[in-house]
């Protein structure tokens, strides 16, 4: 962690702090390199420190000699670990989750804390008690379509709840509005981006700025 918020501290140095900083920093982070990698050399790190461990040496622009450590057996060894359960713990688990797909903490300060507007509207002139609702919803950029019906349901929960069921395929929403799907009508909810139906689950589909979603309830 020392590693990480050094590098952290570097990288957001501006010019005229470098000169008297930088020095003491890169020997700071050296002497941690160093008992990084004597550890992990004796086994002394236990698997659970493997995680910021792979964080902390992967940061650093420094080319380690051959036979110093080897990225690839070390995540070999953790994929064996998890295998066996021993990151079931969610402590562990983030710990040794940035490593699996390349990145760090320090990828955090650049997180999108941007949102998109999406319009949601759902519609049912098929069975029961006809509805059309229509609500303007703010969610995360990059957010998957199942947090549109999220926030929908939170602003308004009278009109737009809905239930889903874990399928195969994903999730799979099986009401809303009260108005269920049924297999012996052969009755289903299908999503729309304007006319054209979608191809991917709410789980998986990822809305743009002011993109307009139909829930029609529909036939097959």
């Amino acid at each position: 962690m020392a590693t990480l918020a050094l590098t952290c501290v570097h990288n957001g140095l501006v010019k005229a702090e470098q000169s008297r900083i930088l020095e003491p920093i890169h020997e700071a982070l050296d002497k941690l390199r160093q008992q990084i990698l004597r550890a992990m050399e004796t086994n002394t790190a236990n698997i659970y420190s493997i995680g910021l461990a792979l964080q902390a040496l992967n940061v650093t622009s420094v080319s380690y000699p051959s036979g110093d450590w080897s990225c690839s057996q070390m995540l070999a060894k953790v994929l064996t670990e998890i295998s066996q359960g021993a990151f079931d713990n969610p402590m562990a688990a983030a710990q040794i989750l940035p490593s699996l797909v390349g990145k760090t903490y320090l990828n955090v300060i650049r997180l999108s804390c941007l949102s998109v507007m999406v319009e949601y509207t759902i519609i049912n002139h098929l069975r029961g008690q006809h509805f059309n609702h229509t609500i303007r919803v703010s969610v995360p950029k990059g957010s998957v379509l199942l947090s549109v019906l999220q926030a929908a349901q939170q602003n308004n929960p009278q009109d737009f709840s809905y239930e889903t069921k874990q399928t195969s395929w994903g999730l799979m929403v099986v009401s809303i509005n009260s108005r269920a799907a049924n297999s012996n009508d052969k009755t289903y909810w299908q999503f729309f981006n304007g006319t054209k139906p979608l191809e991917q689950g709410v789980d998986s589909y990822v809305p743009s700025n002011n993109e307009h979603i139909e829930a029609i309830f529909s036939t097959y």
